[in-house]
């Protein structure tokens, strides 16, 4: 017969966000100046969550730090840089974010369509709620903490032997 994997056997080999995301260890005040913030970032990061008082405004990314600290705009705030969401913005997914159920699939197609290097992980109930963070780094690395023990190719191969059942006992 054909054997077709049941629905929650596939879903098991999901690997999810919650996974990969680590804690948003900066998350820059919105009120924080261009040049303060450029002094607090690490470069490598690429991107970093901005926040107000109401939450996760957005991603300021390096090149939006860059420009700006290129065009002079030292003292302005990066809450200028990053505006806050309009809340129709926030329903119609031109908010870049994951959650923390979704699949590494979906996390890894959205940091390709944003061109983001690091992803907000937001709450379910309150997308302006940061839970974390998650970028292609987490992700492989989460790929590579699930993937089965090494097999010995020199050990004999265990072969599944049937088993006799005896009816009515």
């Amino acid at each position: 017969g054909i054997h077709l994997p049941s629905g929650a056997g596939a879903r098991e080999a999901l690997l999810m966000v919650a996974h990969a995301m680590r804690p948003a260890t900066v998350a820059l005040p919105a009120e924080l100046s261009v040049a303060d913030a450029d002094k607090s970032v690490n470069r490598e990061d690429g991107a970093w969550p901005v926040v107000d008082a109401s939450g996760l405004r957005g991603m300021l990314t390096a090149v939006q730090l860059d420009r700006a600290l290129q065009e002079g705009r030292l003292d302005e705030t990066i809450g200028q840089l990053v505006p806050p969401p309009d809340p129709r913005q926030l329903a119609t997914g031109n908010f870049p974010h994951v959650h923390n159920d979704h699949t590494l699939d979906i996390a890894m197609r959205r940091l390709a369509s944003t061109g983001l290097p690091v992803l907000p992980v937001v709450s379910r109930t309150n997308m302006r709620d940061l839970k974390g963070i998650v970028s292609m780094p987490n992700i492989l690395a989460a790929y590579a903490m699930a993937k089965p023990p090494a097999v010995d190719q020199g050990a004999e191969p265990q072969v599944a032997r049937p088993i006799a059942v005896l009816a009515g006992v």
